[in-house]
């Protein structure tokens, strides 16, 4: 993020007319504009998973060498 918002402030994108738009994540107001602390900022308030993050094993009892936990989840 630091690379592209260096990108941004050069002359060849001046010349196009692009500019940073100078606005802040509400969360991340006490971090410098443009600083590693405000980068690591706003990467925790905008980042989400786009999966349901669970998954299934085979459950049963002790001995069971085809289960993966036995019915305490071990």
């Amino acid at each position: 993020m630091q690379l592209a918002d260096n990108f941004s402030r050069t002359r060849v994108f001046a010349e196009i007319g692009a500019r940073p738009t100078g606005r802040r994540h509400p969360q991340c107001r006490v971090a410098e504009l443009g600083s590693t602390e405000y980068f690591e900022c706003f990467v925790k308030q905008n980042t989400m998973s786009g999966y349901h993050l669970a998954g299934t094993c085979r459950m049963g009892a002790a001995g069971d060498n085809s289960a993966v936990v036995d019915p305490q989840l071990r």
